[in-house]
This record gives C-alpha cells, structure tokens and sequence, in this order.
C-alpha cells in the first residue's frame, strides 16, 4: 500500500520518550510514533502493525548530527516499506552546489518518468530541477561550494558537509524542485528553491520486508565542514 508522497510523518506528531544519553561531546534523543498516533485519514492507506523510533544525536569534536530510524512489525503478518531520512540542506546559492560521492551509479530520474540513467559527473551540479534516487550507494556524499574569487566563481570548492550512512541505507535521493514548482507550490516563496538541497539517505529499491516481531534500522551521520 503506498502512501501519498512525503506525507505520512510530516502531518502527525511524534511522542518524545526523552534523553537518553548526555554529557559534553553528545546529547541524544528518542521519538517514537505507532499507528494510534496516525490520523485516521493517513491509517486508511496502511493498516499494519508497526511501531517507529526516530533517534536524533548531538555530536561535538567535530560537530556532526546523527540521526537514526528503527521499525519494528508488531503485526500478525509480514508487510513491505521503504524509508527515507529527509534532509533539507540550508546553502547559500543552488547554483553554486555539488554533489560528490555519486559518480558511475545508476539513478531512477524521477523527472523523466522514473528513467534509469547512469550518472557520469564527478560533481553533480543543480542547474534545473532534479529528482533523483540514486541506487546502491557504497560511499560517502560530500556537498561542497564553489567559491566567489575576483568576481567569477574561480576560487575553488569548501566542503559545506559530509554525510555518511548505515549499510541498511542502500539509497540516496537528490532533490531541488527548482524555479517553476517553487511559484507553483504555496509554502514556499518564489526565490526559496536556490537556497536548499535535499541529500536524503534511505532504502527505496527494492522494498525491505518484515516479518512479525522483525526489526530494520538505518542511520545517517552529517558532519558539518565549515568551522
């Protein structure tokens, strides 16, 4: 059963189940979310047992950010999903962004209708709108800059964060609506699209399948470059 896109854990609130470590390099927190706290509205379109515990992780020396997802069937029969951590990277001009990590990987370009297509940039620019789900990620993805020198974008590239991931998160999704869905969509002004990036690390292709009291978990790590 798919649910409508992006939806599912954006409209329902989370319960906080507290801090579970803290000292001077970490701070951690646990949310959990189960079928009760769905709105019946969004329960419709999944029916199953599940229970969801979302871990976010403070990290000092270098400042990083982790974050973490476990799903527990707590039903009496198997089901199918997929997961993603959706990240929205705040940058400071689109048009400066890469991505690098990606090379030689196959994509489904979501713009061309789910196309398959081989990536073949070393540093992938956003220069219109991209929707991408890049498969069978093994590295690490790095978002750098290229940097203003002189009056031209000649001075070179700063990395701007690296993000590392759980082998359970075989995926990575790049995502920029970009100029026209950004006039078209009514939370988001007209200019707002050149100032993020979506790196979203998950497991999409294929479905991951659960049997009754079976757990999957998935994690990524975001470490900020910039001092």
């Amino acid at each position: 059963m798919v649910l409508p896109e992006t939806q599912s854990s954006l409209v329902v609130i989370w319960t906080f189940k507290g801090i579970t470590f803290e000292n001077a390099n970490e701070t951690t927190a646990v949310f959990a979310l189960t079928g009760d706290d769905v709105p019946e509205t969004l329960r419709q379109h999944w029916k199953f047992g599940f229970k969801l515990f979302y871990t976010v992780s403070l990290l000092s020396a270098p400042y990083r950010l982790r974050t973490s997802l476990r799903v527990d069937n707590i039903d009496t029969i198997p089901w199918e999903f997929t997961a993603l951590l959706h990240t929205y990277f705040k940058i400071p001009d689109v048009n400066r962004i890469g991505v690098v990590g990606l090379n030689r990987l196959t994509y489904n370009d979501k713009t061309l209708g789910g196309q398959s297509v081989e990536e073949t940039n070393e540093r992938i620019k956003i220069q219109a709108e991209v929707d991408r789900v890049y498969l069978q990620v093994k590295s690490e993805v790095l978002i750098d800059e290229t940097v203003e020198y002189g009056g031209d974008l000649s001075g070179g590239r700063i990395g701007l964060f690296k993000i590392r991931k759980s082998s359970s998160m075989t995926d990575v999704v790049v995502w920029n609506l970009w100029e026209e869905k950004a006039k078209a969509m009514a939370d988001m002004g007209d200019e707002d699209y050149k100032g993020y990036i979506c790196v979203e690390v998950g497991a999409v292709d294929p479905f991951i399948k659960l049997s009754p009291k079976e757990s999957w978990e998935g994690f990524q790590i975001i470490e900020c470059l910039l001092d």
